[in-house]
Order: C-alpha cells, then sequence, then structure tokens
C-alpha cells in the first residue's frame, strides 16, 4: 500500500500549492508626477506683494503649467522648488527698515471637493505645511487632502517674499529682485487599488486501487487541471475539475495565507505518516 500513502501525500500538498496561487497580492498606494510643462511667460509673479509661482490658475491668470489638470490625487499633492538669490536678507522690512516676519512659502489653491486655500491660516488650519525659508536650497510644500480629487482646479505656489523690500525691484518684474524661484517637481499619491488574481486548482486527484490475491495493490492516479478566469467557473460530472477563485486582496490575503500554511501542514504530516508505517 505504499504507492497508496504516496499518493495521498501528493494529493494534500497539490492543495497547499493552490491555497497559496490563491493568496492575492495587496494593491498599494505610490507616488505618481504630475506633469510640469513650465514656467509659462507670467507664471512668477507679484501677487499682492508677494512673490508667487502659478502652476495651474485660470482664476484671473491664464497659467497652465501641466499637460492637464485631471489627475486623481489622494492623500496629498506635493511640489519640490528651489529658491535662489536671497542674499542676506531673509526677512521682510517694515518701514523704518527693521526686520518684520521671516520668509516662508506654501501652497494655495483648489483641488477637488478639499478646503481652498488662499492665506498662510487657511493652509496651517488644514494641517499644510506652511515651510520656512531659511536660505536658498531646495523645499517641499504640501497641500494635504481630506478626500481623494481627480481635478486640481488651482495650484499656485505663494510665499510672503514682499519684492518691494528688494533692492532693485522694478517695474512689477520678479527677476528684478535677483531672486528665482523654480518649480522641480509636482506628485501625488495615486489611489489605491485592489489587484486581483486568477488561480488554477491543478490539484483534482482521482485513485482507484485493484486488489490482487497476494494482497498487492495497482494504483491508477489521473490529473486534470482546466484554467478558468476570473469572470466565470466551471464543473464537470468527472471525478476531476477545476475552480477559479478571484477576490479583492484585501479580503482574501490573510485567509489565503491562513489555509495555505494549514495545507502545508497537512501535506507534511501526510508524507510523514506514511514513511512512518511503511
Amino acid at each position: 500500500m505504499k504507492m497508496k500513502k504516496i499518493i495521498a501525500a501528493l494529493a494534500a500538498s497539490a492543495v497547499s500549492l493552490t491555497a497559496l496561487a490563491s493568496v492575492s497580492l495587496s494593491g498599494f498606494a505610490a507616488e505618481t508626477d504630475i506633469n510640469y510643462t513650465g514656467p509659462s511667460t507670467g507664471a512668477y509673479k507679484n501677487e499682492n506683494n508677494n512673490l508667487r509661482v502659478n502652476i495651474w490658475n485660470t482664476w484671473g491668470n491664464d497659467i497652465k503649467d501641466l499637460d492637464t489638470n485631471a489627475y486623481n490625487c489622494s492623500e496629498w499633492v506635493k511640489v519640490d522648488f528651489t529658491i535662489t538669490g536671497l542674499g542676506n536678507q531673509l526677512t521682510n522690512k517694515n518701514t523704518d527698515g527693521t526686520n518684520s516676519d521671516s520668509y516662508y512659502a506654501f501652497l494655495g489653491g483648489s483641488i477637488g471637493a478639499n478646503a481652498q486655500r488662499f492665506t498662510k491660516e487657511d493652509a496651517e488650519s488644514v494641517g499644510d505645511s506652511v515651510v520656512d525659508i531659511t536660505g536658498d536650497g531646495s523645499y517641499t510644500a504640501t497641500f494635504n487632502l481630506a478626500e481623494a480629487a481627480d481635478t486640481i482646479l488651482c495650484l499656485y505656489l505663494e510665499t510672503n517674499i514682499n519684492p518691494f523690500n528688494r533692492e532693485g525691484f522694478a517695474n512689477d518684474d520678479p527677476s528684478t529682485t535677483g531672486i528665482n524661484i523654480k518649480i522641480d517637481r509636482v506628485y501625488t499619491v495615486a489611489p489605491e487599488e485592489s489587484a486581483e488574481t486568477t488561480t488554477t486548482d491543478a490539484s483534482a486527484v482521482t485513485t482507484t486501487t485493484d486488489a490482487s490475491a497476494d494482497n498487492a495493490a495497482t494504483t491508477t492516479t489521473t490529473t486534470t487541471s482546466k484554467d478558468s478566469s476570473s469572470k466565470s467557473s466551471s464543473s464537470s460530472s468527472s471525478k476531476s475539475g477545476s475552480s477559479t477563485t478571484t477576490e479583492k486582496s484585501a479580503q482574501t490575503g490573510d485567509a489565503g495565507v491562513g489555509a495555505a500554511v494549514a495545507a502545508v501542514s497537512v501535506a507534511a504530516a501526510a508524507a510523514f505518516v506514511a514513511r512512518k508505517k511503511d
């Protein structure tokens, strides 16, 4: 009966392999770039005595420096930027020449149905990072999203740098301040999606035994596998069959792993018992 016991152990192993195959990899959120095409002429400007870089702003402007504003965004939208030419002046000046507030930057605008930001206070009230500008260098500003969005209605990098405080500022031209603000990257988090998998069960095994007069056994094993898509399943009237499992990974991942571990344990025990008895 040794052969029959070995076949039983192999069948159990096939079940464990099928259980492992049924485990889906869960979808995961990943950073994705929003294609920045600027700066367009007029994107960098003096806006209400503040230096600003418009990224997508058609509200009183005509700046469209994204290849489209229809992006799927979740969690946040971030902008990496580099500022140069500040020199030793890192604060605005009072009329008497004394230092006033230090330089900072934040993201303003409107994304989907999320709260709009137009001031530092707006940004801070929803937990956005207001970036302290401490000199020439690279920085990141964040626009937090309370809910996912598929449209960027308006987006700009606003600073509190008053160009009139800068020596040489003329004709409303930011470049005459000697300061340059460059947008390096615009990016977000793609909304999370669950991956789906299709598995093929090749473990349908039938066993027949024909005992002879000397008590020996002849065993015939037939294995039949059949592929199925995630949208349909079929069964036959024969002793061999197939099954297909397609589920959301977030719902089945842990269960699939548990089933696989249990099946592997059964297979190992079956093989050990077969070996022991023989």
